[in-house]
């Protein structure tokens, strides 16, 4: 074995699991503490040769880890890529051994197993499986799968998890010893504080731990770079013992500090930087331009080395306590997202009435140059609508973020579950179908009644009520354990020191956060409400098409049944401004979003809410779905979010953002309304479109991503994408580039109506 090279991941890996293993015992703060000595610093990165910050990493297959990437939240184990590892030829027989002894000891220790153990003590029936209310039906996993809606198990993750970084750069590192001390001394529970401390001194190790690689790499520079590296080493070493002096010393305590605590959303960066950065330039110790040069170095670290789908910076906004200050910073962080012009970070510009307005002239700009940052949110509508979402005071909902794809949290006090997801398009399906899953013809959901059985459009629709409820039940039950398994087996011990007053309470995050509750994902709400108006209409009220006759054509995917199909798309469609469908998309809107808050109480939550971010899952779930009664066809995509049907919004702008303002923002735990405008008309018709903006944020929007882009780039791209490399777009909730897309998804994109 000695003479057998060990990759250095596989070695952090049994490392870290010798850790756990001594410390298994222990005090679940003290346990995690010295896990994380093992993690830092053998996963971090060498310095980058452009980089101007410290801080990267690659995780080995073993770890803990704080991350909104399905099943790496807490403690982790990359079964897969320890058995590649197995498979390798000549792997002497010691270390086989070790590595099947590692994969057995993190069977059930890992928090997903923690949680699937949690998950089926608590099930209703001896198979594990929750069983309906009246024992007719149960959503086994399989059930669940058939049904293209995904439980806990697929996605264990935690979103919104915003640190106070503001607490951070004050105290700094000693400023936060001392207030730990502070609390031990109030008879706390002291081994809670003692791995608080541990974490403490390893961040100041880290931040000596490369100190030291930026001065040895500096002997062996010359010119600009040795220089630049030189003071990288001083600054480290400073931020190793006291609180940031200036803005190069405040990214570069954060940015460590984000790394060790495994989190990947930046809150209202202008509010806690944006004094840095004045004093630095009013103070004359940096030019414009220098201070300018570390923000791009903030922005290119960040594209580097977070998830597209995170890396969430919100500027702007009500609730700042020098706004003058900040949006000097906000005009520099939109300039640096041009000048970076990557998929992250997603900057997003929260908008109210009295703000300067030339920082809507500077986010217009860039988005006309092809960034798709920023992201525009309205706090006139969003901040009513969080206070009546969370049941908070104004001062709380001024203090709102987005994170990841768009959650929607408040800034170091939510912490959000966002494990569940729903196709509604697929439950609309089996409920045509008495709850019949038409493929397999098994029963997955409630029996409910035939189709062709129900005398009104009312109680058909009661009977889809029924099922969608059912689902969002048998979810909740599947992702509560996920809460409790975090709860008793990682107290997350960085995030904890700048997260709400966990430190005050002497608890770990999740125990300790203000508000916490669970988000489920809802995909196809625009299909389904679009397919009711058909029913309602065409079925119902006109009889022009026969319930026996719908199910042969959708069961057909309309072959032999254009003339169905025909019907069906010239029904009223969302997207329009026109009543019957908008009013029924309303309608459809608040009957989900009601139904999944209404669980807030049964599972003792802060808040359950129905999140539509249709981060690309809109196209995947598609492909579970035979043909639709709106004249979908069989496996095409779903509608994104609150958006209309693709190619179904044919009045124009102002009629689209007028019925994309109908639909209410009030208990939703994040939402994507998009625009795909051409760059000419950005660009030539600037007034024309700020016109359009206000009209529809007047209205009562609450929020636009903006995707600048020519249908010939799109097409071209897909022809050519050696050449579209820096062409990027907005998926649903995060960027991409577009020729890395699936064809799917670059179609679904493409089709999307273009404003030119």
């Amino acid at each position: 074995m000695n003479n057998h090279e060990i990759p250095h991941g596989i070695k952090t890996a049994i490392e870290f699991t010798e850790a756990y293993k001594k410390h298994e015992k222990d005090h679940i703060a003290i346990r995690e503490a010295m896990c994380l000595k093992t993690q830092f610093p053998n996963v971090l990165l060498p310095i980058g040769e452009q980089d101007i910050f410290a801080g990267k990493c690659q995780y080995a297959p073993v770890g803990m880890h704080m991350s909104s990437s399905a099943g790496v939240c807490g403690y982790y184990c990359d079964k897969h890529a320890i058995k590649s590892e197995l498979q390798k030829d000549g792997l002497p027989q010691e270390l086989k051994d070790e590595l099947t002894n590692l994969l057995f000891f993190w069977k059930d220790r890992t928090t997903y197993s923690v949680t699937k153990s949690m998950d089926a003590n608590d099930a209703d029936s001896s198979t594990g499986h929750f069983l309906s209310d009246d024992n007719r039906t149960g959503l086994s996993d399989e059930n669940v799968m058939r049904m293209g809606v995904r439980s806990a198990g697929y996605s264990y993750r935690t979103s919104g998890i915003n640190l106070n970084y503001g607490r951070l750069l004050t105290l700094g590192i000693q400023g936060l010893r001392e207030s730990i001390h502070l609390h031990q001394n109030e008879g706390k529970d002291n081994e809670f504080y003692q791995g608080m401390l541990i974490c403490l001194d390893l961040l100041s190790d880290v931040c000596l731990y490369y100190s030291k690689q930026a001065m040895d790499a500096s002997f062996g520079s010359t010119g600009a770079r040795k220089a630049e590296l030189t003071v990288m080493s001083k600054t480290l070493e400073n931020v190793s013992r006291n609180a940031p002096t200036d803005l190069r010393e405040a990214i570069q305590l954060m940015w460590l500090y984000s790394l060790l605590a495994g989190t990947d959303n930046f809150g209202r960066m202008d509010v806690y930087l944006g004094g840095f950065y004045c004093n630095d330039i009013d103070n004359g110790k940096l030019r414009k331009e220098e201070a300018d040069d570390l923000i791009v170095g903030c922005w290119k670290m960040m594209d580097s080395s977070i998830n597209a789908w995170s890396g969430r910076i919100i500027v702007g906004g009500t609730g700042r306590p020098d706004p003058i200050s900040a949006d000097r910073f906000v005009f520099s962080a939109i300039d640096a997202t041009k000048k970076v012009h990557g998929l992250l970070p997603q900057l997003t510009l929260r908008l109210y009435d009295g703000m300067d307005k030339e920082l809507v002239d500077k986010a217009l700009q860039a988005i006309s140059e092809g960034c798709s940052s920023p992201m525009l949110y309205n706090d006139d509508v969003m901040v009513p609508s969080l206070m009546k979402t969370f049941g908070i005071g104004e001062t709380e909902a001024m203090q709102y973020v987005l994170s990841d794809c768009g959650d929607f949290g408040i800034e170091s006090q939510t912490a959000v579950f966002p494990n569940g997801t729903m196709n509604l398009a697929k439950i609309l399906e089996i409920t045509l179908r008495d709850g019949r899953e038409p493929v397999s013809q098994i029963q997955t959901g409630l029996k409910t009644g035939e189709f062709v059985d129900f005398d009104s459009f009312d109680a058909f629709y009661e009977a889809f009520q029924s099922q969608v409820k059912h689902v969002v039940d048998h979810l909740c039950k599947r992702m509560v354990p996920f809460m409790n398994a975090l709860s008793t087996t990682v107290p997350f011990l960085f995030s904890s020191m700048l997260f709400f007053d966990c430190m005050e309470k002497g608890v770990g995050l999740i125990d300790g956060a203000k508000y916490k509750g669970l988000y489920i994902e809802v995909y196809g709400n625009i299909t389904v409400s679009d397919s009711l108006t058909a029913i309602r209409k065409l079925v119902f009220d006109e009889k022009r098409i026969s319930p026996e006759l719908l199910l042969k054509a959708l069961s057909a995917n309309f072959i032999g049944y254009e003339q169905v199909r025909q019907m069906l798309l010239s029904a009223p469609k969302y997207g329009n401004d026109q009543i019957e469908a908008d009013d029924m998309a309303m309608m459809f809107h608040d009957f989900v979003c009601q139904t999944v808050k209404s669980y807030r109480e049964p599972y003792q939550l802060d808040f359950c809410l129905a999140d539509l971010i249709n981060a690309g899952g809109h196209v995947d779930l598609g492909m579970k779905v035979l043909a639709t009664p709106n004249g979908r066809l069989a496996y095409d995509t779903l509608t994104n979010a609150n958006n209309p049907t693709i190619g179904m919004d044919r009045q124009g702008p102002t009629a689209l953002l007028n019925s994309l303002a109908k639909l209410s923002s009030c208990d939703i735990g994040g939402v994507v309304q998009y625009l795909k405008l051409s760059k000419e008309i950005l660009v030539k018709h600037t007034d024309m479109i700020k016109a359009l903006f206000n009209s529809y944020f007047a209205n009562g929007g609450s929020q636009l991503m903006i995707t600048a882009v020519s249908r010939g780039e799109l097409e071209n791209a897909m022809k050519e994408p050696e050449k579209y490399q820096n062409l990027f777009v907005r998926v649903g909730g995060f960027n991409a580039r577009y020729v890395e897309l699936s064809k799917e998804l670059q179609l679904e994109i493409l089709g999307r109506t273009l404003i030119e």
